[in-house]
């Protein structure tokens, strides 16, 4: 769906689900790529000697990263 697709419904389940008697102005967006497996597990492994991926979260990269870092740290 283009962004400007996605905004507009957005605005309009605010509008008329969230806030039905509210004005609503969306201010800023954002936008970005989702990292996603098949088998819906973040990657954690080396890829060279010195570079090691972690990556793949679904969308939960800010939740996950912590436990993820030390997992990678027990790699390293």
């Amino acid at each position: 769906m283009p962004l400007q697709a996605q905004k507009y419904q957005l605005k309009r389940l605010i509008s008329e689900v969230i806030l039905p008697e509210k004005p609503v102005e969306i201010e800023h967006t954002w936008s970005g790529i989702m990292g996603l497996t098949k088998t819906k597990e973040p990657i954690i492994k080396q890829v060279e000697e010195d570079l090691y991926l972690l990556a793949g979260h679904g969308g939960m990269g800010v939740a996950l990263a912590p436990y993820m870092a030390k997992e990678l740290v027990g790699i390293i």
